[in-house]
């Protein structure tokens, strides 16, 4: 993974979801600006999926995000519209 994944997707703080936090600041102050609906998808590690439907909560409490397996089982992407 280390040798073909970019930095960032690897280490982002101490949970390893400061970037998505960034992202859902960045899209709340931005909100005006966006289309009335906009659906993110997130991948994400399967460990993080309590925590990061907690995070898209805390910016957008209407969201109902919704939790993906991929093809082994593992939660692996969030979709939200927010």
């Amino acid at each position: 993974v280390r040798d073909f994944e970019p930095h960032e997707a690897l280490v982002s703080g101490q949970d390893g979801l400061d970037d998505y936090w960034n992202l859902f600041r960045q899209l709340k102050k931005n909100r005006a600006v966006l289309p009335e609906r906009v659906t993110i998808l997130l991948e994400i590690d399967p460990s993080q999926n309590a925590r990061i439907v907690e995070l898209i909560r805390h910016d957008f409490p209407h969201a109902s995000p919704t939790i993906t397996k991929d093809l082994e089982g593992f939660d692996r992407v969030v979709t939200a519209e927010i």
